[in-house]
């Protein structure tokens, strides 16, 4: 039987050593008080405590030391050993639990897809939006000309940078869409980029930002909105009104007045920052595909 390789494109190593250290508690435990020996711990084990910098000593025993290139060449292996114990702890759901209404999926709960993905980088937006009306005008004009303040200030571009400047200052973020018969759902989930195996630009010249069906993703649920609270959401939007201060307010309903200002402000970035019903709201640990 070939072997199966994995071409990753984010991995979140600190995600995949907790899992491992969790769900090994007891050897951990034993590992720290000097009760393991070599052949008490199966191969991925011990591939896995070199990544973290516990080699087997010639002495016996494991000793801590450092060594961050032998952790890089085992990251990938330390994976497979993470997604084994997920499974053998049955700590995996299924695909298909996330479409039946009569399996419940809890929020913190792990699971394994494949599907289309799309790769949001908001920096760059932000990046494009700030020099967009130069880039609008040179089209327009044929020269490169320095805008007018007025020009700015009325420009689609200046309201982007703005948007993203507040609400999306360094989001990367990736978007599953998720099939089961002719259902499907959408997994949205922040990435952090020091997890990427390549910087940003060399990821989306490789592979674009779109990314297809032979593409897999962990990760763990974190929130599984409802429709309810979007519907909450979108109403005190629609409040926000009342909330205007006129010469005949009140001083002494100041602080109610402000306490209410931010509660719609903070409705007004959950909208805008978070994810929202129909979707899910997942935290990723490895995307990649198999070859």
């Amino acid at each position: 039987m070939s072997e199966v390789y994995r071409d990753f494109l984010y991995l979140d190593q600190n995600r995949v050593d907790s899992i491992i250290a969790q769900l090994n508690r007891g050897y951990i435990k034993e590992m720290m008080e000097g009760k393991v020996n070599e052949k008490s711990i199966n191969t991925k084990m011990a591939k896995w405590l070199e990544t973290i910098g516990f080699p087997f000593g010639v002495e016996g025993g494991y000793k801590h030391t450092s060594n961050k290139s032998m952790n890089k060449v085992l990251h990938d292996y330390s994976y497979d050993y993470a997604l084994d114990l997920l499974e053998d702890n049955d700590k995996l759901i299924q695909v298909s639990n996330l479409f039946e209404e009569d399996n419940y999926v809890c929020e913190g709960c792990f699971i394994l897809v494949s599907g289309e993905a799309k790769l949001l980088d908001y920096t760059e937006l932000k990046n494009l939006s700030q020099k967009g009306d130069e880039i609008d005008l040179m089209f327009k004009t044929g020269q490169i000309r320095k805008p007018s303040a007025k020009y700015r200030r009325t420009s689609v571009f200046n309201q982007i940078h703005l948007l993203t400047d507040v609400f999306y200052p360094d989001l990367l973020q990736v978007k599953m869409t998720v099939r089961h018969d002719d259902k499907s759902i959408e997994l949205i989930g922040s990435l952090n980029r020091q997890y990427l195996r390549e910087n940003m630009k060399e990821t989306l010249f490789k592979y674009g930002s779109k990314l297809n069906q032979n593409w897999k993703m962990l990760c763990q649920i974190t929130k599984i909105p409802t429709e309810e609270e979007l519907m909450e959401l979108i109403k005190a939007l629609d409040e926000r009104e009342k909330y205007r201060i006129k010469p005949t307010t009140n001083i002494t309903s100041i602080n109610n007045l402000m306490d209410d200002l931010v509660e719609v402000i903070n409705s007004l970035q959950e909208l805008m920052a978070t994810v929202t019903y129909p979707n899910i709201s997942v935290s990723p640990i490895a995307i990649y595909r198999e070859i």
